[in-house]
């Protein structure tokens, strides 16, 4: 399950500072994404920043999905819930200037997967995330299956890259051999290891996926930035 919202006009860009690669905190962006969309609204602004940190329900949802709507966006995002996953892709000719975004938030113990991709040839860029906890295990790999295209798989540069508890991390070796199983194992693999400390930004991953020639691929979490490097070693943080 997952809320697409979406694509920006000209005029709610947002700004060559705000699109820095190198350092964005997910409460950072969630500040800075509904300050474009709600400049002139203080009660959407702080409904949409929580909503994108911590997930609304019920009546405050309502309220928040009346206000987007006919609503322009900074940029496009597909915000993933729990027991969810998103595909998105990223073409080289892509007319948004601003890059794209996948994100999920209340990761307290529950397990992100993502799958990257770039072709040589046609320079797209492709990316999946799901949101499950490790018990929910056959689930999401068969949505992992469901959303990895055929391109993706046969992509010269790819990668897999795992967000997991750290107590809770000992089923993940066997998880990436599923994994590989159905994206290839010529895929690089890196497996990001988090402890909630109680920040505003514990449980929330961002994904940022701009097209090519416009900058890399990272992920940003309460762990920190992460460059997405196609071409490093396997490795583990």
């Amino acid at each position: 399950m997952s809320t697409e919202i979406p694509t920006s006009v000209e005029n709610t860009t947002l700004t060559e500072e705000e699109n820095k690669p190198r350092h964005l905190p997910p409460a950072e962006f969630a500040r800075i994404f509904a300050s474009k969309v709600f400049a002139d609204d203080d009660v959407g602004r702080n409904l949409l920043e929580v909503d994108l940190l911590r997930g609304l329900v019920g009546e405050e949802k309502k309220a928040l999905t009346d206000k987007l709507k006919g609503k322009e966006m900074p940029t496009s995002i597909e915000v993933v819930k729990l027991y969810g996953g998103a595909h998105l892709t990223v073409d080289a000719d892509d007319q948004d200037k601003n890059p794209h975004f996948l994100l999920t938030n209340e990761l307290n113990g529950c397990a992100a997967t993502v799958l990257l991709s770039e072709n040589a040839e046609t320079d797209r860029r492709e990316a999946v995330l799901t949101h499950f906890p490790p018990f929910m295990e056959e689930r999401n790999l068969k949505m992992i299956a469901d959303l990895a295209t055929e391109e993706m798989k046969a992509a010269g540069r790819k990668k897999i890259l795992i967000f997991c508890q750290k107590k809770r991390s000992e089923w993940v070796p066997k998880f990436v051999e599923k994994i590989q199983a159905i994206f290839g194992t010529d895929a690089e693999v890196e497996i990001v290891k988090y402890e909630n400390q109680g920040g505003e930004d514990d449980g929330v991953l961002l994904i940022r996926i701009p097209k090519k020639g416009e900058g890399s691929m990272s992920a940003h979490h309460s762990v920190g930035d992460i460059p997405i490097d196609l071409d490093s070693k396997n490795k583990q943080k």
